[in-house]
């Protein structure tokens, strides 16, 4: 299997954490709030696709995704979900789309990380939201970076000063950046990093997904939200147009 097919199956073996994918869309609009009609760049197998048009101000959701297999998924499985439409263009080969899709949030979540020029991408999808703002979701820390990293096609992690220095290089202002997930970071260094498990698509760990969303995420999401974590699994922040560039 390759990188390609990896991390597209990573993306379908995390669709149906129902608690996990409201709990990162809950993070998406704590830098918002998210109304109107949201741009989700790099959608994948359309979780939190869905929680994001379950929030009280989305009005629509457009799930973009260059992926072939991504693109049958949702015409099988997702079409008739209220609030949500797919489109597969290409914002490198065709920016000009972007522009007349009149979506007012950018959001992209673990995305950015994949692409060589995150920040052109990055002030792409941003420049043509009518409020000139979105938020992005990006794993954190390089000392997480591991197996799970390099076979998913992650080409790098950030932190907060390496995601400030990618949105200036790109004409952005970050207006806002948090980190999140403790508890997640730990499980994935010793998983990824310290012993460097290779099968993350096994069925093994599908079953830990999903015991973790069933019964780890509704409880510790209330115990992090109050708590300004000084690590975590992933970066959350707001950027906006820097009008001078």
């Amino acid at each position: 299997m390759d990188t390609k097919e990896l991390t597209q199956g990573s993306s379908f073996l995390l669709k149906g954490l129902s608690h996990y994918n409201r709990w990162l869309a809950e993070q998406l609009d704590r830098l918002g709030p998210l109304e109107g009609v949201v741009l989700e760049f790099g959608c994948g197998s359309g979780g939190l696709s869905r929680a994001l048009a379950a929030l009280p101000g989305v009005r629509r959701v457009i799930a973009n995704d260059i992926s072939p297999h991504v693109k049958d998924y949702f015409e099988r499985n997702l079409a008739t979900i209220p609030k949500l439409e797919f489109c597969d263009s290409d914002i490198f080969a065709d920016p000009q789309i972007f522009s007349g899709m009149d979506y007012d949030w950018a959001v992209t979540s673990n995305t950015i990380e994949h692409i060589e020029d995150d920040g052109t991408a990055l002030r792409r999808i941003v420049e043509r939201a009518r409020t000139r703002t979105g938020v992005v979701l990006v794993p954190a820390f390089d000392c997480l970076y591991g197996t799970c990293d390099r076979d998913g096609g992650h080409l790098r992690r950030y932190t907060k000063a390496s995601f400030r220095r990618m949105a200036a290089a790109a004409g952005l202002r970050v207006e806002r950046a948090f980190y999140f997930n403790m508890l997640g970071a730990f499980a994935w260094w010793a998983q990824y990093v310290l012993l460097r498990r290779e099968d993350y698509m096994a069925e093994s760990h599908a079953q830990s997904y999903s015991t973790f969303d069933r019964y780890v995420v509704p409880f510790y999401s209330r115990v992090e939200r109050p708590i300004p974590c000084p690590f975590g699994l992933s970066l959350v922040g707001r950027v906006s147009l820097e009008t001078s560039k």
